[in-house]
């Protein structure tokens, strides 16, 4: 209070890598989710350069999260799905016979991508995409693909080769 500093929530999961606002601190969601540690009793963090005083108020032991927590997300995922349906059926009105006369339509650029692996869930520089990646592993060579939904974009591809993947 002296220092004017209002107190944030943050909710956490489990296997969250970081705590919104803060970046990397893996030891702050250790803390959390300690058998060990107590309901609202403070508890003091040396970040190097940050000083963190963390309580934690609240731990919600069953999986289904309360409408209030989830709605904003479950809003975006429909959004994001209505959007991705409506430019799939732009891309299948469009006729075309190859990815670069599609882009253009688009005002997209195609780009390559090569060492996709089994273990990738990047696509590219499209980022993280893992259902991307299993429906272009899983495509037939030489033959472009059905438009398919990503997690930030509508993809559709061509793979240049048919290669067994491991």
């Amino acid at each position: 209070k002296q220092m004017n500093i209002r107190p944030r929530t943050v909710v956490l999961e489990k296997m969250d890598q970081s705590v919104p606002g803060l970046g990397l601190v893996r030891e702050i969601v250790r803390w959390a989710f300690n058998e060990e540690t107590n309901l609202n009793s403070p508890v003091f963090f040396d970040l190097e350069d940050k000083y963190i005083i963390s309580v934690l108020s609240e731990i919600q032991e069953h999986e289904i999260k309360p409408m209030s927590l989830v709605y904003d997300d479950i809003r975006l995922i429909i959004e994001n799905k209505k959007q991705g349906d409506f430019i799939i059926e732009k891309i299948n009105s469009i006729k075309y016979t190859n990815l670069i006369d599609l882009g253009n339509q688009f005002n997209v650029s195609v780009k390559k991508i090569s060492a996709l692996t089994m273990s990738s869930d990047v696509f590219g520089d499209s980022g993280y995409n893992p259902n991307v990646v299993g429906a272009f592993l899983g495509s037939i060579g030489g033959e472009i693909a059905q438009p398919i939904i990503g997690e930030n974009g509508v993809f559709v591809f061509r793979k240049d080769k048919n290669k067994e993947f491991k």
